[in-house]
């Protein structure tokens, strides 16, 4: 079965469609269904130290670590019941490294030409070339997350980008500690370093999008509890 939204039906049938872009918007509800499955995993581990809440829309905005927090069991599992009723249905696409300019254009025309969304929090994330022309362009109600961000702020640090860049362009979220940043040989980022973005995006009014999880090999072997702990236990120490 194939999960998507209503205000992407009417994009999958359009003879105006390419097969690139076709790819980016199945690439949005794949991302959707991935993250469910994320948060349905997070609110029901067992362990005592397995869940870092939030007491607004996710993480976005935090600046103080009081607001970053390790949870109970008991606790966490009766948040998991009652803090869903008050939060908005999130949806995020990762573009990835994909696109052009006019395959970009035609996505960005037709989310634009969608019916209007009530109760669900929309975030595009494009290749970083393209983050302030989706800005400039895309509907204001839908949100544009970066892809990535330096672990601190300006300076010389060829090809990086700061959270403040970010922030200067619109950008409301940023995506940090995904798993191909975290297991590609060429990237390889660590828990410490991907923790240490992470506060320092929150610390400069990002929404962080953190993503976790374990290797297919760590699965089959049962870690898949123990690895997102140790992930998610290096973002709480900072």
């Amino acid at each position: 079965s194939f999960v998507t939204h209503p205000l992407l039906d009417g994009l999958l049938d359009s003879e105006r469609m390419t097969s690139h872009v076709r790819a980016l918007i199945f690439s949005i509800a794949l991302n959707f269904v991935m993250a469910s499955v994320l948060i349905a995993m997070t609110f029901m581990v067992a362990s005592p130290s397995a869940y870092i809440g939030a007491p607004s829309s996710l993480t976005r905005g935090s600046t103080n670590r009081s607001n970053m927090r390790v949870m109970p069991k008991q606790a966490m599992l009766t948040r998991s019941v009652s803090a869903s009723a008050g939060r908005k249905f999130f949806v995020g696409g990762n573009w990835k490294c994909n696109g052009n300019r006019d395959s970009i254009k035609t996505l960005i025309d037709g989310l634009n030409a969608g019916s209007p969304v009530e109760d669900v929090q929309v975030v595009c994330a494009p290749p970083a070339p393209y983050l302030d022309y989706t800005r400039q362009n895309l509907r204001k109600d839908f949100a544009v997350s970066g892809q990535n961000s330096w672990v601190g702020g300006q300076g010389a640090y060829t090809g990086e980008v700061a959270a403040e860049m970010l922030k200067d362009i619109g950008c409301e979220w940023v995506i940090l500690g995904h798993s191909e940043r975290r297991h590609l040989p060429e990237i390889k980022e660590t828990d410490e370093v991907i923790a240490k973005k992470t506060k320092y995006a929150l610390d400069k009014g990002l929404g962080v999008i953190l993503c976790i999880g374990e290797l297919l090999e760590e699965r089959e072997a049962g870690r898949t509890l123990e690895v997102c702990e140790r992930q998610m236990a290096a973002v709480s120490k900072e």
